[in-house]
């Protein structure tokens, strides 16, 4: 009898890996068909436009960028015990996709002037903020959380100081700097505040 039970526990964890498996392929299936997807927009746009001019290593950025942010994702959602919180779900999203368009408009046009302007370095620290912060939440929403909000103050004091220096010279002034850096700063607070809810949904322990 124990040795009829061990071989069904056998034949079942043998099955939860292959499911495992399994799921794990369609998820990368599926990341592989959306960045398919997405790199198919400004493609078809070049057939159309001349505004759209993207040569092999525009796409080849563009594609490693969307891979690692999707590994970003499913590596730090994985490793977090809300994952199961809807709010920590999109809150992990909302923080990947942040990072991602930071760096993506960074090296397409640049926050600060343009994309040559030696301030946008400054940029680094809130990416390298986020990268070390989820490094050590180890999957904690509440530390994942207060990355988030980390970031959005590292974002806001770049805004002030971009002004109070001018920066951004005479087509980059306060109201284009606040529209610009608008956006990041809701999509970090949003991430911040939905990971906080996850974290109380699904408490970790100390």
């Amino acid at each position: 009898m124990a040795e009829e039970g061990e071989g069904k526990m056998s034949d079942l964890q043998s099955n939860d890996r292959e499911r495992a498996g399994a799921l794990g392929l369609r998820g990368l299936l599926g990341t592989a068909v959306g960045i398919g997807l997405v790199l198919l927009v400004p493609l078809l746009a070049m057939q159309w436009t001349d505004e759209v001019r993207w040569e092999a290593s525009d796409f080849l950025v563009a594609g490693g960028l969307l891979a690692a942010a999707a590994a970003a994702y499913r590596l730090v959602l994985g490793a977090s015990r809300a994952r199961g919180s809807r709010a920590a779900r999109v809150g992990v999203g909302l923080l990947v996709l942040g990072a991602l368009l930071l760096v993506w408009t960074n090296l397409a046009v640049g926050l600060i002037g343009d994309e040559h302007h030696e301030a946008n370095l400054l940029y680094l620290a809130v990416l390298a903020t986020l990268v070390l912060g989820g490094l050590r939440a180890r999957g904690r929403a509440d530390r994942l959380a207060a990355t988030a909000f980390l970031a959005v103050g590292l974002l806001a004091g770049i805004v002030v100081l971009a002004i109070a220096l001018d920066w951004g010279g005479p087509r980059g002034g306060a109201p284009e700097l606040l529209l610009l850096h608008g956006p990041f700063l809701a999509i970090f607070a949003a991430a911040g505040l939905l990971l906080a809810r996850g974290a109380a949904a699904s408490p970790d322990p100390a």
